[in-house]
């Protein structure tokens, strides 16, 4: 099963919000997510209440667009909305999610801290999305067969037939993506043939 994140735009009031929705969600069971204004403190700095209500209806607005894509098999994929409303109280933000959507916060944000959320929200491409999550998720696997990474990002026949669009499309995107100058990647070849590519870990954690 894959599993990606779509959003529309990089907030990193976005992250927060989806970051607390996981933890509240870890603690209880519920559809309705509440944040008091004056409770939290965005970055360390601000809160809630002292934020423009523009730049906190921006960020609604984003989660209220984007959604989780799941795909469990060829033919079975499923389409989850991360909020499906929201209010903005004089004292608190409200936000309903569906029971569905739970399942998805608590399986795919495991691994995310603010950091790393903001740089998957940053990235560009759907490949790249899809390629972060999965290496984060298997740091010891760094190193992937060309197919198996063709079947994994679901890639266009011409992909698989052309070599160097995959890797202007995927692999280059990828380290752009990551704000990198360096190449984050590097491929292992049999004879002139390139097999396997190995990623380097190293980025994955700066």
């Amino acid at each position: 099963m894959s599993c990606r994140l779509v959003l529309d735009n990089e907030f990193t009031l976005t992250s927060y919000f989806l970051l607390r929705i996981k933890k509240i969600l870890e603690e209880k069971d519920v559809s309705l997510i509440e944040i008091e204004k004056s409770s939290y403190v965005y970055e360390n700095v601000i809160t809630f209440s002292e934020l423009h209500k523009k730049t906190v209806i921006n960020a609604l607005n984003n989660l209220l667009k984007g959604y989780f894509f799941v795909k469990t098999s060829d033919i079975n994929v499923v389409s989850c909305s991360l909020i499906y409303s929201y209010r903005i109280d004089p004292d608190k933000i409200v936000m309903y999610i569906s029971q569905e959507s739970k399942e998805y916060y608590k399986k795919f944000l495991d691994i995310y801290d603010s950091e790393k959320l903001e740089k998957l929200l940053s990235m560009k491409s759907t490949y790249s999305h899809i390629l972060y999550d999965y290496l984060l998720r298997n740091e010891d696997e760094i190193t992937v067969d060309l197919a198996d990474l063709h079947d994994l990002l679901d890639t266009p026949e011409s992909f698989r037939k052309n070599y160097s669009d995959f890797k202007r499309r995927v692999l280059k995107q990828f380290s752009k993506d990551l704000n990198k100058t360096s190449s984050v990647y590097k491929e292992i070849f049999e004879g002139k043939k390139v097999t396997k590519i190995y990623f380097d870990s190293y980025f994955l954690k700066l």
